[in-house]
């Protein structure tokens, strides 16, 4: 099995694909990347849907059949899910949204013949314990982010994890329910809210005080750590600046590093990729496992460092976001470098890439941007992030006006404050604003960012990437013509800038409105029936703008038909509102997937539009419904008024209605629940009587359990 190479990226498409499997409890797991370019999406999409379609065919003939020529279907269905399995797989690791737009809907997976079923996606809940981790490649500007979920109930399993929208804002440790699309140990959701993701118990990642860490130089059967047991423990723990320092004066004294360094350590592995793929928990665990022979109480370190010989298909450094043991892999070369230790230890305590909107990791005034750079500061978000800003030295700004900012660097200035806060209505983010100096670990500070003041935008605790928008210099502005927020640095000294922040009103800025979900994604139904999906569409005009109207519409197959109740969504800036699309296939409409696509488009203004896919499934029901006779209960002994009571259901075209006898003879028919009859026994001769119940789905499919009871005279 290939693994991730940060090596062998071909394309601009940065981590399309990542198997990672890893089992917190136990020795091994492997982390898996493979790319994908237009052209296989392309051909992934048309081949995912001949055999969807294929196999929604065979299936309707195989209900249909018997005897020999059922088994020779049931061949052919093996042949085409185990060739759609494997390619649902590689769509998961490129595309999720496809994989999750092909999934067939539980009712259909439930009427395929047994052997074939057990192949196909599966809709699922599973509760378990997240495990976030983050890969860096400076050097090829490449990250990737991967995400694995340890069933609680069989701990022994782990998935991966893949989102097609928005990941869920959580650390490693954090209990959720994720409720999505299971194939394999692969787990898609449609994005990280609820209800996809419930959180049981979110897990902090900073804390406070004695982080005891534990490092291990691990060396491969063919290959050793380029840096001495020295040099590692200097940058770390005992050089003139080390790790453990930078953190102390990062952090405002907040926290300290205190450990050691140990190994080096034979580990049973290699660098040669074509044998050993980039296993992080596997080399994980056998260094963990040899420090442990070596007396070491792993117990006593909540922090981990793995140092590692150079791996083809490794990069250069990765951390959990969070998590208790929390761990960091540093590979190769980059063994001595500070930074990119400093680095993975920042994910341990949660943040994520300090960027710029254009470019990953391109804000280098943070030592959560690119590695290289030697030590810098947190910027001002990722210092409010781990909690060491107190909210007594934040100053949130609401009105024109003239402020002191301090320097960010110490705790210089105490009663003043260190960042400026400013909502950004338009997004709903805030303004970070922090003043630089280049002293202490702050001395490698590039220029650009010295002596002035340093904007940033960042959605708030919970949220992902910061982004450095501008350093201003004395008469340097910043303007977001949108919100009408000019700020401006009209000083500085070696201690503290001098800001005029002005609020001249925003501006009406129109923008694409957003089809946020259509629930459920895919659904199935027998041909000429109707399913109901809900359309939820998001105003993102600016928050100035007047109520905007959109008209909602629907594209399906010729021969179909849609509405939406309401057609016409009002919406204030800001402002969700949902829709109940309702597509009734044609009644000749054959056995296949097909893709359905809702839209929303401004009422005034038709370039402003957003759209949406989702899939109506149409399979022939031949399956007949549920039916069972709750009460009275077969063989029993009834006299009197008997209350008949059945149950009955179908869950791919409906039931049609129940009909009840009694020794042959009908008695009542019901369209809808309640199924049931009120049976006076007095007016029946003693004796066995049979009871009958006969269900129809809406397919003249049926079903007819029968009981008998004895009736006596009391």
């Amino acid at each position: 099995m290939k693994n991730f190479s940060f090596k062998s990226q071909l394309s601009y498409y940065q981590f399309y694909s990542l198997i990672f499997g890893i089992s917190l409890f136990i020795l091994g797991s492997i982390l898996l990347i493979s790319i994908f370019t237009k052209v296989a999406s392309a051909y992934h999409d048309e081949n995912i849907s001949i055999l969807t379609n294929d196999l929604l065919q065979e299936a309707t003939k195989y209900n249909k059949s018997q005897g020999k020529e059922k088994d020779e279907i049931k061949l052919r269905l093996g042949t085409i899910v185990s060739e759609r399995k494997e390619t649902l797989l590689e769509e998961i690791e490129h595309d999720p949204i496809s994989f999750l737009l092909y999934a067939l809907p539980s009712e259909v997976r439930d009427q395929l013949p047994p052997g074939i079923r057990e192949q196909i996606e599966e809709h699922v809940e599973i509760e378990g314990i997240l495990t976030i981790i983050r890969g860096d490649d400076f050097v090829n500007k490449k990250s990737l982010v991967a995400y694995y979920l340890q069933d609680i109930n069989d701990p022994s399993i782990t998935y991966t994890l893949h989102f097609a929208k928005n990941p869920p804002a959580l650390n490693s440790d954090s209990w959720i329910i994720a409720k999505g699309v299971k194939l394999d140990k692969k787990l898609v959701l449609a994005n990280g809210n609820e209800p996809n993701v419930n959180t049981i118990e979110a897990a902090a990642a900073a804390q406070t005080g004695v982080q005891n860490t534990l490092v291990m130089i691990a060396n491969f059967t063919n290959s050793n750590v380029p840096c001495s047991f020295s040099t590692v423990d200097s940058v770390m723990f005992t050089g003139t600046q080390n790790i453990d320092q930078y953190y102390q004066e990062n952090s405002f004294n907040n926290i300290s590093l205190v450990g050691v360094v140990k190994g080096p350590y034979p580990i049973n592995y290699s660098n040669d990729s074509s044998t050993n793929t980039c296993d992080l928990y596997g080399f994980a665990n056998a260094a963990d496992q040899k420090a442990s022979q070596d007396g070491v109480n792993l117990s006593n370190y909540p922090r981990r460092i793995y140092v590692l010989p150079d791996h083809l298909d490794c990069g250069i450094g990765y951390g959990t976001l969070g998590g208790n043991p929390s761990r960091s892999w540093v590979f190769g070369n980059w063994c001595d470098n500070e930074d990119v230790y400093g680095h993975e230890l920042g994910h341990n305590l949660g943040p994520h890439h300090s960027n710029t909107p254009s470019e990953e990791y391109a804000d280098v005034s943070d030592i959560m941007g690119y590695a290289g750079y030697g030590y810098r500061h947190f910027n001002s978000p990722h210092k409010i992030e781990v909690g060491w800003v107190p909210s007594s030295r934040i100053q949130t700004v609401t009105t024109n006006g003239n402020y002191i900012i301090s320097r960010l660097e110490d705790g210089i200035n105490p009663g003043e404050p260190q960042v400026l806060k400013i909502f950004k209505p338009d997004t709903n983010e805030y303004y970070y604003i922090g003043y630089r100096r280049p002293i202490g670990y702050d001395s490698n500070l590039v220029t650009q960012y010295r002596d002035r003041t340093n904007v940033h935008r960042w959605g708030g605790v919970g949220g992902t990437f910061t982004y450095f928008l501008s350093a201003l210099s004395d008469g340097q502005s910043y303007t977001d013509q949108t919100n009408g927020i000019t700020i401006t640095q009209t000083s500085h000294d070696t201690s503290r800038s001098y800001v005029s922040v002005s609020f001249s009103g925003p501006e009406c800025v129109k923008a694409n409105p957003t089809v946020v979900t259509i629930s459920p994604i895919s659904q199935s139904g027998t041909p000429g029936s109707t399913k109901n999906y809900t359309v939820t569409v998001n105003n993102n005009n600016s928050s100035v703008c007047l109520q905007n109207q959109y008209n909602l519409s629907g594209l399906v197959p010729g021969g179909w038909s849609t509405s939406f109740s309401p057609s016409v969504l009002n919406l204030n800036s800001g402002q969700q509102g949902s829709s109940t699309w309702s597509v009734t296939s044609s009644s000749i409409a054959v056995a296949s997937s097909y893709q359905i696509t809702a839209q929303a488009v401004d009422a005034v203004n038709s370039t402003y539009t957003d759209s949406e896919n989702a899939t109506y499934v149409v399979f022939i029901d031949t399956t007949p419904p549920t039916v069972s006779i709750t009460n009275p209960i077969n063989g029993t002994t009834v006299s009197g008024t008997v209350n008949i009571q059945v149950s009955a259901s179908d869950s791919l075209s409906g039931v049609n209605r129940v009909e009840i006898y009694i020794d042959g003879s009908l008695k009542k028919t019901d369209t809808a629940a309640p199924y049931d009859y009120s049976w006076n026994s007095r007016k029946a001769a003693n004796g066995t009587h049979t009871i009958t119940a006969k269900g129809y789905d809406q397919q003249g499919n049926f079903s007819q359990p029968s009981i008998t009871v004895t009736k006596v005279k009391r």
